[in-house]
């Protein structure tokens, strides 16, 4: 069964509001792009003036449009280019995190090795003080050979 993470939970919570966030400010933009091309228009043909006045408008009009979509994708571009940069310093980052990780890991297999290697040979030098300690049976009755 898989353990609830709060950090993990409240961390995808954000990432999503900020991607609602994001996404609504996109929205909001396109909105005004399209709102202010339409009115532009409409302002344009239902405006009381001569042919070549209305060309001059519509030329200004459209010089205008093209200028503000050049600068909302320049600007667009920019973000895109700051968030790839942000992701792979975050994914460098990870990385980083991650061979740390596995140096200790490596470090903590290696203790737990010496440790028990340690534990080994000071039960091997308990059984020899044991057995240093126990009275010999092997002892030689000397009165048979003192005639």
């Amino acid at each position: 069964m898989e353990q609830y993470n709060r950090d993990e939970h409240i961390r995808d919570i954000e990432s999503y509001e900020a991607q609602i966030k994001s996404t609504a400010a996109r929205d909001l933009t396109i909105g005004i792009v399209i709102g202010g091309v339409i009115g532009s228009i409409a302002g344009i043909l239902f405006a009381p003036k001569s042919g070549q006045e209305l060309q001059q408008d519509i030329k200004s009009s459209v010089t205008n449009i093209s200028d503000e979509v050049t600068n909302k994708s320049t600007e667009i571009k920019d973000k895109s280019n700051q968030f790839i940069n942000d992701v792979s310093a975050q994914q460098e980052q990870k990385a980083r995190v991650k061979d740390q990780v596995n140096k200790l890991k490596e470090m903590d297999d290696k203790t737990i090795s010496q440790h028990q290697q340690a534990t080994k040979e000071i039960d091997q030098s308990n059984k020899f003080i044991d057995q240093a300690e126990q009275p010999s049976t092997n002892q030689v009755d000397m009165s048979k050979y003192n005639k």
